[in-house]
């Protein structure tokens, strides 16, 4: 996520950062709310109501 707005809300919403073992160089992922759940609804509120 390149977004920073998009990323508070994810994080503020149920999403982490996780480390990636499958990746080299100690890269990590994101993971957010899986769509449908409440916290998901409230991820896509949050970023719509930020005016994007």
């Amino acid at each position: 996520m390149g977004n920073p707005r998009a990323c508070t809300c994810a994080l503020n919403n149920g999403g982490q950062i996780k480390n990636d073992p499958g990746r080299s160089s100690g890269r990590q992922r994101w993971t957010w709310a899986k769509p449908g759940t409440a916290a998901h609804m409230a991820y896509m509120n949050c970023v719509n109501g930020s005016g994007r």
